[in-house]
């Protein structure tokens, strides 16, 4: 009988054993889910914050049922202290909703995970090393009113590497370590529809920032000087104050603009362009070289542009740094059918200034299938700058605003160029019309349901700005991040059973 009872005995405490064992094995489990769940959101949404330390200040035992306050995630902001200056796309661009993940139920609230701490060792460059401790909270019934019945601390060292934005780790490196120079891919005192004046929400995509001179919202006809056109009907149907129009809602109207991208509206002064004269007034050879071009008068001719070709509308320098740009005196450019005009740049440049020397009627007029530039859309560029009247007197006087100076861009195709125009009406129309580069422009006129300005990524922004001295490129963030490759080392760093 005594034997019995003995047996009996053991064989309880046994259980009891292995009870608690299945409960810190529990807490064990829990935790490293945490830590994994942690990691893999840290790496989806929110890389920027691989590298900043997050010391929570509410670990007693006291406050282990509390969310874990650490100020190091919960206040962070970008481009402080030398860490990134933006999140790459598809990433949160809200840091602090990282701290709703620090403290989560698991395993059917059977179990709750909670970041201990998160330490990176390492720089803004190169990466390093992180440690995490993740606590595994497993309860005695469901939720944690049940009470702890188990608790796990462990411990990670992960690595910390640096990427690019869209690739994976240590791949094109190079391209993302720098910065570029953003440029706007449009800029103009005037965004209006060919047909109406007012643009459809169909038509314009800029894939990249884009200004328009305006004191009406975003997309919204009208003109610094002028009220705007319909506004009190877009503001009647949406039930928005003016002011608080976004593009989004003004898109939504027929009657209302639309321009996808990052766009923005109010005053900004446009950079004025040079005029033929005035482009030649400082170069080698003289000035008089550059008078005596002659304004070119082409129609649905085949031609080749490049180096010291067509002297008598053309003239070509040479830089300090040895590359050559070839500038031609345009007054009326028409191709309306299969009719080619290739452009051959080399490694330099070709400019093309919309200046009939006197004459009127000053146009070009091309679809994407005419123009072939052999080179990068940086390499060829349409100046429109003041129509200037009588040239060489007193009463010398310059026309932007009315210059009757027109840029029609018609049809399909592509279009690889920079238009520098504050002194003219860009049209554009038909479409698909992809135009790689930017344009600057007085109006951008349209009624084209397929048009897209794509602004090259890399040096076009800061190249364009540094030869044409633009004050219109803002400096962009690298665009890298950091990714968390996995696990260097695993410990078990505290077990308790309640």
């Amino acid at each position: 009988m005594v034997g019995a009872i003995i047996l009996s005995a053991r064989s309880f405490s046994g259980l009891i054993r292995s009870s608690r064992q299945k409960q810190s094995d529990y807490a064990v489990q829990i935790a490293e889910t945490g830590a994994s769940i942690l990691i893999n959101e840290l790496n989806r949404k929110f890389p920027y914050l691989l590298t900043v330390n997050c010391q929570v200040e509410n670990n007693s035992t006291s406050e282990q049922m509390q969310k874990p306050l650490c100020r190091g995630w919960q206040d962070f902001r970008f481009g402080q202290y030398g860490g990134a200056g933006s999140a790459c796309p598809a990433r949160s661009a809200d840091p602090e909703q990282i701290m709703d993940l620090l403290y989560k139920p698991i395993k059917n609230e059977s179990g709750s995970y909670r970041l201990r701490n998160y330490e990176f060792l390492g720089d803004q460059i190169q990466g390093g090393k992180a440690i995490i401790q993740v606590q595994g909270q497993h309860f005695r019934g469901n939720g944690e009113s049940s009470g702890l019945a188990a608790s796990a601390i462990i411990e990670q060292e992960i690595t910390i590497a640096p990427k690019c934005c869209d690739q994976p780790p240590f791949t094109d490196m190079q391209k993302c370590a720098s910065s570029d120079n953003k440029i706007l891919g449009l800029l103009t005192n005037r965004l209006t529809n060919l047909g109406t004046g007012v643009k459809t929400r169909k038509g314009l995509d800029i894939f990249g920032d884009s200004h328009i001179v305006s004191n009406c919202p975003p997309g919204m006809k009208g003109s610094v000087s002028s009220r705007c056109s319909y506004t009190w009907r877009c503001e009647d149907i949406l039930d928005i104050p003016k002011a608080r129009i976004t593009q989004s809602k003004a898109g939504e109207l027929e009657l209302c603009s639309h321009v996808s991208g990052e766009n923005s509206y109010g005053p900004r002064e446009i950079p004025m362009a040079p005029t033929w004269n005035e482009a030649g007034e400082n170069q080698d050879p003289q000035q008089d070289e550059w008078d005596s071009r002659t304004a070119w008068l082409i129609r649905n001719s085949n031609a080749t542009v490049g180096h010291n070709t067509h002297p008598e509308h053309c003239i070509t320098t040479t830089g300090p740094n040895n590359k050559k740009t070839t500038n031609c005196r345009i007054w009326l450019m028409e191709y309306s059918n299969r009719s080619f005009l290739e452009l051959e740049p080399e490694d330099g440049y070709i400019n093309f200034y919309l200046d009939g020397g006197g004459n009127t009627g000053e146009k070009m007029s091309f679809s994407g299938e005419n123009i072939v530039n052999k080179g990068n859309p940086g390499q060829f560029s349409i100046i429109v700058g003041p129509k200037v009247l009588y040239p060489g007197t007193d009463h010398e006087t310059k026309k932007c605003s009315d210059s009757g100076k027109m840029i029609d861009i018609s049809g399909t195709g592509t279009v690889n160029a920079f238009i520098y125009a504050p002194c003219a009406i860009v049209k554009a129309s038909g479409g698909p019309i992809d135009f790689n580069g930017n344009i600057i422009s007085r109006e951008f006129a349209s009624n084209s349901n397929d048009i897209r300005i794509n602004v090259p990524d890399g040096e076009y922004g800061s190249d364009i700005c540094k030869r044409f001295d633009l004050d219109i490129c803002t400096e962009s963030a690298p665009s890298g991040e950091f990714a968390a490759l996995g696990s260097n080392r695993w410990s078990l760093v505290q077990m308790e059973q309640e």
